[in-house]
Order: structure tokens, then sequence, then C-alpha cells
């Protein structure tokens, strides 16, 4: 076989036989490749044919069996919702065509991705039938954060009603529980407590209570309120109303007239739980004044042990555990003979803008204080009409600057007068004057003037320390009488009255001083004066 194999090539190298004969396979040594005459097609599109409950967030995605050309197959694209043809936007990665929509897509909707013929592949190839694929979105997932559309009352109002509830409708359906928890209606200092009912996206909350008049309420929805999806409010939701004042139909006067109805127990508790729940008081005086303080000081054990409700009658400057807020001595002005500081310590105090740092006599209120009633007393007796008419014009322009306060007016104390003195007719000008403005009275010396049996010693020239002329024509004599201790002595202490600091007087006057004003305190938090 060797051999035949060896004389076969040789014979053929002798011959000179082609291995090509007439150039069959020259295309062997060309460069040229061969011609692409295969039509593109889809190889896979995101999201997959009929797939269901998609992003409404998503994109399409298309991946051909090749490289395309970008703007034959983009405009040969269309993703179709109905009759509603997607407009959006496209790039590329290689053989795969991304496509991501301007808006979002619709819930629960049916999507159709078409590519068309006329996409063509880089060589000019067309696809050979239109391609068609569908899916369903799902439900769109809520990513925004609720919020207030409407409350009542309005933010700023003024003059609501104090039996009024609280109504907030939000943008959408909340979780109750979170909105529950994250709302609060304070006075500033003390929260209001209350129940909560639901109407669709609305809450209202009612009191337990009726508001205490006069009084600037904030109401906050804080960031822990969540919708159903659970979103979280993005930023707290603040609004202020201030009640009705309720006192304009008629004054209000603390005199000797009311003074027992503490002592009898005739004003409700209710009233008293009220004034301590609504009122945040701020006084200043010096010892005339402090009787005021030391009767209210010792009035609660005194009642307690007489069968009250324990804490019933408690005050302390900041109102903590239950207690009246009480702020006593706010300033070191003293008291109402040192005009107009006081009056500028007043501004200072609630809260006044300057027009010179500093001085406040000049400037506009800026009232940013928790206090709603403020009180300034006398201490020794005014013969000067100015003084009086400085005293009442003051007044009169702090209640117009600070509407959400409750200025308490006062008299001064008796000191040993007749009935037509000029001190005691200043005090009858102050009290008329309150009368035919509808104010708030304490009305200091008309309660000295009285014994508990409403005995009067007024035309007896009677003295701060309760003494008076017991001897007719009560015009000159001595004061050898005192009312006060007349009354102590015959009646039981710690029964009857109860031992406390009265400055330059007796128990029994700073008895009839706490009982007067808590009556006063009752009134302001909305009590009508009718005996429980």
């Amino acid at each position: 076989m060797k051999k035949i194999n060896i004389l076969l090539i040789s014979v053929l190298l002798v011959t000179g036989c082609s291995l090509n004969p007439a150039g069959l396979y020259d295309w062997y040594n060309s460069n040229e490749k061969e011609p692409d005459l295969i039509q593109p097609t889809v190889y896979t599109t995101t999201p997959y044919d009929k797939d269901t409950n998609i992003p409404v967030t998503t994109n399409v995605h298309i991946t051909f069996s090749e490289e395309m050309d970008e703007a034959s197959t983009e405009i040969s694209f269309s993703l179709i919702e109905g009759t509603e043809e997607i407009y959006g936007v496209f790039s590329w990665h290689g053989e795969t065509m991304f496509f991501e929509p301007i808006d979002h897509l619709l819930s629960n909707a049916i999507y159709e991705i078409i590519v068309r013929t006329g996409a063509r592949d880089t060589a000019g190839n067309n696809m050979a039938s239109d391609f068609n694929s569908s899916f369903m979105t799902g439900v769109e997932p809520d990513w925004t954060p609720p919020s207030v559309d409407s409350i009542s009352p309005a933010d700023v109002s003024t003059d609501v009603p104090i039996t009024t509830n609280i109504s907030i409708s939000f943008s959408e359906q909340m979780d109750t529980g979170s909105v529950q928890s994250a709302f609060t209606l304070s006075d500033g200092y003390s929260k209001v407590s209350g129940t909560f009912s639901w109407s669709g996206d609305t809450i209202t909350f009612n009191p337990s209570d009726d508001l205490g008049y006069s009084t600037l309420y904030y109401m906050t929805v804080d960031t822990g309120a969540r919708d159903t999806a659970g979103n979280n409010m993005a930023s707290d939701f603040n609004s202020n109303f201030t009640t009705a004042e309720g006192l304009a139909s008629s004054p209000i006067i603390a005199d000797h007239t009311i003074a027992n109805m503490v002592r009898l127990d005739e004003i409700p508790e209710s009233a008293i739980v009220a004034a301590k729940a609504s009122l945040h008081i701020a006084y200043d005086h010096t010892s005339h004044g402090a009787q005021l303080i030391g009767g209210m000081t010792n009035l609660p054990p005194f009642k307690e042990a007489l069968g009250v409700t324990p804490g019933l009658y408690d005050f302390n400057d900041g109102g903590t555990g239950g207690a009246l807020d009480l702020k006593d001595d706010f300033s070191d002005v003293g008291d109402l003979h040192s005009y107009p500081n006081w009056l500028y310590a007043t501004r200072e105090f609630l809260g006044w803008d300057c027009n010179i740092p500093g001085n406040y006599s000049t400037g506009t209120p800026n009232y940013n204080s928790n206090y709603n009633v403020v009180m300034w007393s006398w201490c020794y007796t005014i013969w000067n009409g100015e003084q009086v008419n400085d005293y009442l014009n003051a007044m009169d322009q702090l209640r117009e600057d600070y509407p959400q306060v409750t200025f308490v007016y006062m008299t001064w104390r008796v000191a040993g007068y007749e009935e037509d003195s000029t001190p005691e007719n200043w005090n009858d000008h102050i009290r008329q004057h309150c009368i035919d403005n509808d104010l708030v009275l304490y009305d200091f010396g008309d309660i000295e003037r009285y014994d508990p049996d409403g005995n009067y010693y007024g035309d007896k020239r009677v003295n701060d320390d309760c003494s008076y002329d017991n001897e007719p024509p009560y015009d000159s004599g001595p004061l050898n009488g005192n009312w006060a201790i007349e009354w102590q002595n015959t009646h039981v202490q710690d029964i009857d009255w109860y031992n406390c600091n009265s400055p330059h007087s007796q128990p029994l006057n700073a008895n009839m001083k706490a009982y007067a004003i808590w009556w006063l305190w009752a009134r302001l938090a909305g009590w009508n004066g009718q005996p429980d």
C-alpha cells in the first residue's frame, strides 16, 4: 500500500493536476463575511407574558435575538393600556431595550407590549411578524404621608364655646390607634382628657368636661399618626383656638355677699375642679395682699378635716398634682402703688415686643404666656383720683392688649375712715367702673366691712385689722371693738374658722378672703354661681 500511495502522489505531481480546479474554492481566501439574512426576533421580555400583580412603577425590558437598529425598534414599539399609548424614555444595553414610562402605570390594569415588523436589526432585516405580550399591574403602593385636610374649630379661632368638640379630617384613611395616641389638647400646661370617635377619615375628640372660659387651647397631632398603609405624617400638625369669655353678660364681683359659699360648701366640687383644670393665675402683692395667700394655704387642711375631698383646695406654683396653678409674687414690683412699674411688669410677664429693648413703656403686645388670669393688689389707701384713673386706664388697656387673659380688678383695704371719706369714695368709683363695664372685681375692701353673719361695720370706721368704733356716733372715738376677734371668740376654731397667716389683721379676715377668692376662681372657670 505504501508504494501505491507514493506512486499516486507522483502521478499527481507529474501530471500537474490542480487541487482547486477552476477556482472553485477561492472564497475561502476572501475577507468577506457571509451576508446576514436572518430576521430578528424577541428573545424575552420583562414583565413576562401574562404576568400579574406587576408594580405600577415597573419598566419594560425587551431582549432581542441580535443587535438591533435602535431608531426603527423604538418607533415600532408600543405599550398600550386600553386605547391609550404610554409615553416614556428609551435606553439600550446590548441587545436589550429599556422603556421607562413617564408616569406610574395604573393599578389593576392590563398593558400590552407590541413590537411591530418595522423593527429591524443592524443588517437591515425586519422582524418577520409583530410581537405581542401582555401583563397586569397590581395595587399601587401607598408611599404618601397623610396630612390634615381641615380642623374644627379653625386655627386661631376665638369666642369658641366651652362645650365644643374637636374634629380633624385627614387626607386618607388613618390608623385610629396611632392618631389617638398622637393627639393632644392642652391649655399650655394641663392636657385635656376626653373620648374619641371616628367617621371615615375624621376623628372627633369630646372633652370629658367643658373647657375653660377665656382660655387659649393648643391642639397637636404629632408624627406618630400614620395611615393604614403605615406612612407617618411628615411633620407635626399644630393649631390653637381661644374659648369665649363667658363673662360679658354681667360683672363678676367677689365681695362679702358670696364669701360664705365656700365656708358652707355651697360651691359644687366640679366647679372647683374645673377652676384647677383651666386657670393659670399670676398674683402680685405686698403684705396686705398676702392675706389671700395665708387664707388659701391653711384652707385645705381645715376643709379636709371637715370631710371635704382631700386635695380639693390645693394650689401651688405650676399646678402640679392636680392643684390650682397660682404663681405668687410673679414680679419684684410689689403692688399697684408702684405705677407704671406694675403695668410694665405685667407686659414683660405676658409677652411684649419693646420698641427699645428692655423698655416696656412702648411697643406691642406679644402674648406668649400660659397664664390666663392676672391680679394685683393694693397695700395702702388712695386719696388721689389721678392714681385711680391711671389704674383703671392701665387695666382697661391690658384687657385690650391681652384678650386671652382675665384681669381681676381690686379695691384697697379699709383704713378706719368714715363711709363718705375720699378713699372710700374712690373704692366706690372702682366698683362702679367694674359694674358698668361687666368686669371682674375682687372687692378686698368690702370683705373687711362685714363679719361672716353679714353684720356691717363700714359705718363704724372699721380698720384693716378688723377693729372698729363701737360707740355712737362712731366718728371720733377709739377703735375698741374688733369684729373678727369677737366672732372667733364666739365660735369654735377648726370647726367654724381656722388659724392662718393674716398680715396686719386677724385669721378670720384671711379666712373670708380665701373663701371669696375660691368663689371667684370657680366663676372664672365657668360656674354660674348657683349654690350646690
